[in-house]
């Protein structure tokens, strides 16, 4: 039987604030000098000036290694007001797809020849969540970034099958959404977990164990869902970030209470032994504040955990300056804090603060992974019972 071509992964996530791209390498295909696998950040940097790569060593199947990029198209910018993804919002989807796409070409480009004599398969997934689940023009947006994946070397079959997926970008339910985190950020942990994704446009919580989704809850909160009606400026008045916890609360209790909710949710009550988990840009950011590491090295906040009393502590820092200081304050840890979050900050603190509050959890772990580390599992899963049979 004849060895099978080896694959290249990538899944792309494509929320309402931010686009994440992970690609896993077979290690067996990558050229052991530094400066071929280790150098991300120079790389990136040179091959686009907004992408931000970084190495985070292997999970789960140590035969890959796998690289993370951020980028922000802020796809829920003024959703909430117009019910459309604005024309700027999806000039920088394009822009940020482009340039991924750019960067799994050149990983084709790059592989030492001598390593194997089949062509690698390039195996892409790219799911959309609540911005395009919501907007009017979703379907459209979904499709012209669809297009962008599709066009050039990775359609035309240099880059082996240049598989993307069913052939479209999937724009995911909320359940769905919140079983791809789970999976990606809980198979680390051991025994029961909750998990709070805090993104742009929505929360999701969940819950279950060993790895496995039993149960979730998607509340219509957001960052940038919110962003006009509690800008930075209001927030640093502690009567209007009351407010905000008060309508947090009252969010989060009617949808547990709702009937489809209410047996799943019955852990709330049963919650004392279980690790509550945090992925997305607050917790993330939160943690780099309090260890003061710069955003190229997030691999090093992964599985830190978090107070709720250093989360307020950070929370009144926050408000004790305009956004604009964030980035230039004389307050050493806040230079950590990303110059595309500084606006929402402190509103998705506020956010996370309460929902632990809500969960009563004192304590939160950071993941950096998530929805595309979901996607990622079930790639790798396909291929594993794929070389069994």
């Amino acid at each position: 039987m004849d060895k099978p071509s080896p694959s290249i992964y990538a899944a792309i996530d494509i929320g309402s604030n931010t686009i994440l791209m992970t690609t896993a390498m077979p290690t067996s295909l990558l050229d052991t000098r530094e400066d071929t696998h280790e150098g991300t950040r120079e790389d990136t940097r040179k091959a686009s000036h907004s992408s931000k790569g970084f190495v985070l060593q292997s999970w789960q199947h140590p035969e890959f290694t796998f690289k993370d990029y951020i980028n922000f198209a802020r796809l829920a910018e003024g959703l909430n007001e117009t019910g459309y993804i604005a024309k700027d919002s999806l000039a920088r989807a394009i822009r940020i797809m482009e340039e991924y796409k750019s960067i799994l070409e050149a990983m084709q480009s790059a592989l030492p020849t001598q390593k194997t004599s089949l062509p690698a398969i390039l195996e892409i997934r790219a799911c959309a969540t609540s911005a395009m689940r919501e907007a009017k023009n979703g379907p459209s947006v979904a499709a012209r970034l669809s297009a962008v994946l599709g066009s050039g070397k990775l359609g035309n079959g240099k880059l082996g099958s240049g598989k993307l997926g069913s052939g479209k970008l999937e724009i995911i339910s909320a359940a769905r959404e919140a079983e791809l985190a789970f999976l990606g950020a809980a198979s680390e942990l051991t025994g029961k977990a909750v998990l709070l994704d805090i993104g742009g446009g929505s929360v999701e919580i969940a819950y279950g164990k060993q790895g496995r989704l039993e149960h979730s809850v998607s509340l219509p909160i957001g960052a940038l869902r919110w962003k006009n009606k509690y800008p930075h400026a209001l927030l640093r008045h502690p009567a209007a970030a009351q407010q905000l916890r008060k309508e947090v609360a009252a969010i989060f209790h009617s949808h547990i209470k709702q009937p489809k909710h209410s047996a799943g949710m019955q852990f709330l009550n049963q919650s004392a032994g279980m690790q509550l988990l945090g992925v997305a840009g607050a917790p993330t950011t939160l943690a780099a504040v309090q260890l003061k590491i710069a955003n190229d090295s997030f691999p090093a906040i992964h599985m830190k955990t978090l107070s709720l009393k250093n989360i307020q502590r950070i929370i009144k820092m926050f408000q004790s300056h305009a956004s604009h200081e964030l980035r230039h304050s004389a307050h050493t840890a806040l230079n950590f804090i990303d110059e595309n979050r500084s606006p929402i900050i402190l509103l998705s603190s506020l956010i996370l603060e309460e929902l632990m509050r809500l969960l009563g959890k004192d304590e939160i772990i950071v993941s950096i992974k998530g929805l595309r580390y979901g996607l990622l599992e079930e790639m790798l899963a396909k291929k594993e019972k794929a070389e069994n049979n």
